[in-house]
């Protein structure tokens, strides 16, 4: 399937609807399976060094025997390429330690605000232009975060600063890959990014001991687990690349919360509070609405 996407150079709405609900269904099963592994008593570098390596590995390969060994890595974007590892970094660690200690739903709650990040972000660092309009619905939708948080300065969970800690840095991802734009090789994407994971956390992995009740059932989940995040990067690269338009696709991550409150119930038994559902339906509704304006804004320039 994944072949099939990358040979296609233009995508219809519906492929692009089926293979970004594909994608962030991987990103689900990944935070999932981080969240686990931690309760079983997994360090964080163990399992990040696990997810990339193979990743690397494998792509490492492909690329060789498309380009040969001196051009394997060739981009012209190295130094993008090396903020961006950094900021892959920041999110792994902001969000294993936020998965650690909240429900999936309320830690998707947060994570549903990288839209208006990413808007911010786009006006202070591109100097595109925000409307008003698109202030008061930024605002709303904070105030949605809010309403999943309930901050309660006596009793607060710091998981929420590590979810938002993670939106920020994925925020600032975006930025870079922006910059980058879409003629690099999504390949690269995913190998680069896991040269700077493997090797800022190559040798805690090392020193790290593994559980005693390691059994088979680990390096089986363990597998599978290296497989979500490239294929789901790489998914995502080439739908983002061949889209009608990123309106088209971009909606599909709030998909994520039904992974996640699914996840969360079957596998944490974790049921959700009334203030995540409403904080989660303001958030989604704010961030489909500034999706929804900008498509009409380009149908208007281009009349």
């Amino acid at each position: 399937m994944l072949t099939a996407l990358l040979l296609q150079r233009h995508l219809t709405h519906v492929q692009a609807a089926f293979y970004s609900c594909f994608a962030y269904l991987m990103f689900s099963l990944s935070d999932t399976m981080a969240k686990w592994f931690l309760s079983e008593g997994f360090e964080r570098s163990t399992i990040i060094v696990a997810n990339s390596l193979p990743a690397l590995i494998i792509l490492t390969v492909l690329m060789i025997k498309r380009h040969g060994v001196s051009r394997a890595y060739h981009t012209s974007y190295k130094k993008l390429h090396i903020v961006r590892g950094l900021t892959l970094i920041a999110i792994t660690y902001f969000m294993f330690e936020a998965v650690n200690r909240l429900p999936l739903t309320d830690f998707y709650g947060v994570v549903f605000s990288t839209p208006f990040i990413v808007t911010i972000g786009a006006f202070f660092i591109f100097k595109e232009k925000v409307s008003i309009t698109e202030w008061i619905v930024i605002a709303i939708g904070f105030a949605g975060v809010l309403i999943v948080v309930q901050p309660d300065y006596n009793d607060f969970n710091v998981g929420y600063l590590f979810a938002f800690g993670a939106v920020l840095s994925v925020a600032l991802s975006t930025m870079v890959v922006r910059k980058i734009g879409r003629d690099e090789d999504p390949y690269l994407y995913v190998i680069f990014g896991s040269i700077a994971l493997v090797l800022a956390n190559i040798i805690p992995a090392i020193e790290s001991p593994l559980p005693p009740t390691i059994n088979i059932t680990h390096f089986l989940a363990m597998a599978f687990y290296a497989f979500t995040i490239p294929t789901a990067v790489l998914t995502l690269s080439a739908v983002f690349a061949r889209a009608p338009s990123i309106a088209s696709v971009a909606p599909f991550q709030y998909s994520q919360i039904i992974w996640g409150t699914l996840f969360g119930y079957v596998i944490f038994q974790d049921i959700p509070q009334i203030n995540t559902i409403v904080g989660s339906a303001v958030i989604i509704a704010c961030g489909l609405y500034i999706l929804l304006y900008h498509q009409r804004k380009r149908r208007r320039e281009l009349l």
